[in-house]
């Protein structure tokens, strides 16, 4: 699996590989900056990133864990080994200058920095790396939704806004297998902003009714989408060229076709409210050509196979 992040929604991707407990290294590159995500049986374990800023060894010894001392030991070993390992082994089990416990806890700050870098590239290539492990011994012990939403608070209203459906789409939350317990730390913002979605509200009345602000409520939703809470009802888009052409021959598709052009909407983007336009549209179109009782039946037909 490989292609470029500016075709994909990068947290969908991980929500896929989890949902299917895949295992595996998931490799992204934007420029020069290159990371890896890996994936124990769905549920991300670790990540690296280069170029690193903050390697692990320099951490450790701003948090004092560690002396100077030791990480030169512990990287001359590591230099030597024929098969070098993670640096944690050297310094915790080789030297015994640290715990496994306070070096997991350092390490798993150091991921997930790591991690928010990388959920939030938009640009460059992936691959993905089926069976590739890494982190076994040192996991991070934080959910992969937790990870997602934790990165995805964070971007800019204007990302978010690209990144949501249509205003007339609706949301609601998404359905989750008895197996699968949500998981996660949910904000006050959030919680507020998720109540607002019971399956009729579009996402245009929930951003004017939530307390948070329609800005900062763009990133929320879009961090909810992200992490799979939240998803779009799909409702049954009707076949309008087929209905009209059922009715009117092959005038009602000139019909529907002239009332994408009218109304400028796209295919692509279609939502509810996009719907409601191309049904007024139509019916005042078929209005002048089959009188107005004709027009509403037909209006009506396309507006039933809606719910079937």
């Amino acid at each position: 699996m490989e292609g470029s992040l500016s075709e994909i929604h990068l947290g969908g991707l991980i929500r896929l590989l989890s949902l299917h407990r895949f295992t595996g290294a998931l490799r992204l590159e934007d420029g020069e900056t290159h990371g890896t995500l890996y994936l124990n049986a769905g549920r991300i374990s670790g990540a690296v990133l280069d170029p690193n800023p903050h390697p692990i060894g320099k951490r450790l010894l701003e948090l004092k864990r560690i002396k100077s001392g030791d990480l030169e030991n512990a990287l001359q070993a590591q230099k030597k080994d024929p098969k070098p390992k993670l640096l944690g082994h050297y310094l915790v089990d080789v030297l015994r200058v640290i715990s496994p416990e306070d070096f997991s806890s350092a390490l798993s700050v150091q991921a997930e920095e790591h991690i928010d870098r990388i959920l939030r590239m938009e640009t460059g290539q992936f691959r993905f790396e089926d069976g590739c492990k890494g982190f076994e011994d040192y996991p991070i012990r934080t959910g992969t939704e937790n990870l997602i939403l934790s990165s995805f608070r964070k971007i800019e209203s204007t990302r978010a806004s690209e990144g949501l459906p249509p205003g007339s789409a609706i949301m609601e939350w998404a359905p989750r297998a008895a197996e699968e317990p949500l998981e996660m730390a949910l904000r006050k913002e959030e919680w507020n902003t998720l109540i607002l979605f019971d399956g009729n509200r579009n996402l245009d009345g929930v951003l004017k009714l939530s307390p948070a602000g329609e800005g900062r409520s763009l990133v929320v939703v879009h961090a909810l989408m992200s992490a799979g809470i939240l998803k779009k009802v799909r409702f049954r888009f009707p076949d309008l060229e087929k209905i009209a052409l059922q009715n009117l021959g092959n005038m009602g598709v000139v019909l529907v076709q002239n009332a994408y052009h009218n109304t400028g909407v796209s295919r692509a983007r279609m939502g509810m409210r996009e719907l409601v336009r191309i049904l007024n549209e139509l019916e005042r179109a078929m209005n002048l050509i089959v009188g107005p009782t004709r027009a509403s039946e037909i209006a009506e037909q396309m507006w039933e196979s809606v719910k079937r």
